[in-house]
């Protein structure tokens, strides 16, 4: 399989993302910059690809050796959740929100099941499949339960769980992702992002003094079009708050977030 590099998609200080082409399809290649970049990542999507694996992970095609270093070679998809959410009000419907976003809680659910903890949960990481349905992408970043990991410069900023920052010493677990996911949820119905970088740039203290969150801090309020009724805000902003507690002792799990009124 010989790939015809097309543009570049995404660009980072560990990879770089390429359209490409074989056959007359469309792919996806993603090539690293170092060894043993992507190894763990093909790891861990071979255990939620495989049998009895999550249908609504992005999907990997094989392999792609690229002189000494292994690429990952993907499904292609045209955009992201956060060009969906941007570009159409398909985010207004409650009956959609709730079937899109359930679909991720599910997959993530999925995820955890086979002892993984995604890490970088964010709108561009939800790629938007046929039918608009779900995929969840980009497995750099995840870790395993089992290996105990502390770092804590996993995720991107505005979704990262604040308790990263504090410490080192508390495990990487799935409520790292659950606050990971109060921030998506919150995106999707507001069209903005819960916390700025501009939080971040004013350092360690300001960061913590704002991601203190206290139950009820976070209101939201409809927007114009929103066909969501008053009971529907009321119960998608108590969810966000049980899922972006500071403290991750009384933030909710995934089953809890599934089972939350709000999807009931």
């Amino acid at each position: 399989m010989i790939l015809k590099y097309g543009e570049i998609i995404f660009k980072s200080s560990i990879s770089v993302v390429y359209e490409a082409t074989y056959g007359g399809r469309k792919y996806v290649v993603k090539i690293p910059s170092s060894k043993n970049t992507c190894t763990n990542e093909y790891k861990v999507l071979k255990m939620v690809n495989g049998v009895g694996g999550c249908i609504q992970v992005l999907k990997l095609i094989r392999p792609y050796p690229n002189k000494d270093l292994l690429g990952l070679v993907f499904c292609n998809y045209k955009f992201d959740s956060r060009v969906l959410n941007t570009k159409s009000d398909l985010f207004l419907d409650p009956t959609f929100f709730r079937k899109f976003t359930r679909t991720i809680l599910q997959t993530v659910k999925k995820v955890h099941d086979k002892g993984i903890v995604h890490c970088d949960i964010k709108p561009s990481n939800i790629f938007v499949g046929s039918n608009n349905t779900p995929i969840l992408a980009d497995f750099g970043s995840c870790a395993e339960i089992e290996n105990g990991v502390y770092d804590k410069y996993r995720t991107t900023e505005q979704y990262r769980d604040p308790t990263r920052i504090v410490s080192t010493t508390s495990l990487i677990d799935g409520k790292n992702d659950v606050y990971s996911l109060g921030c998506l949820l919150y995106f999707y119905f507001t069209k903005r992002e819960l916390f700025t970088l501009m939080i971040w740039s004013s350092g360690k203290r300001d960061v913590l003094r704002n991601r203190k969150l206290t139950p009820g801090r976070i209101l939201l309020s409809r927007r114009r079009g929103s066909k969501f009724s008053h009971k529907d805000v009321y119960m998608l902003q108590g969810l966000i708050n049980k899922m972006t507690v500071f403290s991750k002792f009384n933030r909710i799990s995934l089953v809890e977030c599934l089972k939350h009124g709000f999807y009931s």
